[in-house]
């Protein structure tokens, strides 16, 4: 049982290693750190980012959920035939080039036509932290607060029960319903930049007790920016954001 009075929840981060550093000053060891998933592919530094979030998981016992870009990673490394396109439509050539070593702007780039093969090197490379990822839950409770990357089913009697793609792919179903569960939830997975002005409260996704923290941060954006949260068993505590244009 998680007897600390506080969190830190941390929403996507895509692969921008320095502004989810300075994001990360702001912690403090007695905070139970959350990371909502969708830690790689787009942003420049995806692999940085991945240990990174694996060293918090070991050293202070970081949650660290699952997005619909690990899943995708993980699809691809499964059945890269059938995935690698969709992988790679989605932003994930960039974490492939990293995760096998090589330069984008390297001539000695993996052949498009060898996705087999690509998969069974980053496999070779990254035995363990490929296993980690495909440890990663789904969602994570702490007071009255639940943590996920996209949503719930908020139809069933028990949200708990939601899908596996639900809780890292579902988007208007869950945050146009009605929140009848009496829990908050905080979520990523859509860039508040895609909400109506309506929605918007203090440059967050704000409804019917839903807190939409997808800053956006991997787009170039003036609204661009990586956000995190404090929390306490009931209430949000105070909130931080992250320009990614005041970190270079």
């Amino acid at each position: 049982m998680n007897t600390k009075k506080k969190a830190f929840v941390i929403g996507d981060i895509h692969g921008m290693y320095q502004p989810f550093r300075h994001l990360l000053a702001h912690h403090q060891p007695d905070e139970q750190i959350v990371f909502l998933g969708d830690y790689i592919d787009r942003g420049p530094d995806s692999l940085s980012v991945l240990n990174g979030i694996w060293y918090f998981e070991q050293e202070y016992d970081a949650v660290c959920l699952r997005g619909n870009h690990e899943q995708m990673l993980l699809n691809f490394l499964e059945d890269p035939r059938e995935n690698m396109e969709h992988y790679i439509q989605n932003g994930g050539w960039g974490t492939i080039q990293q995760l096998l070593g090589v330069k984008a702007s390297s001539s000695d780039q993996p052949a498009m036509k060898c996705p087999v093969q690509i998969a069974e090197t980053i496999n070779d490379n990254h035995p363990q932290l490929m296993a980690w990822l495909d440890s990663l839950p789904y969602y994570y409770e702490f007071g009255n607060f639940v943590c996920v990357h996209a949503g719930v089913d908020l139809t069933l009697n028990d949200w708990r029960q939601s899908t596996k793609r639900d809780f890292i792919w579902i988007r208007e179903p869950f945050f146009e319903g009605e929140n009848k569960t009496g829990r908050q939830f905080i979520f990523g997975h859509t860039p508040i930049q895609y909400f109506p002005p309506s929605v918007i409260k203090r440059s967050l996704f704000y409804r019917q007790g839903m807190w939409g923290i997808d800053g956006g941060a991997v787009y170039q954006l003036p609204s661009s920016r990586l956000i995190g949260l404090k929390i306490d068993h009931d209430k949000i505590l105070s909130c931080y954001q992250i320009k990614p244009s005041l970190t270079n």
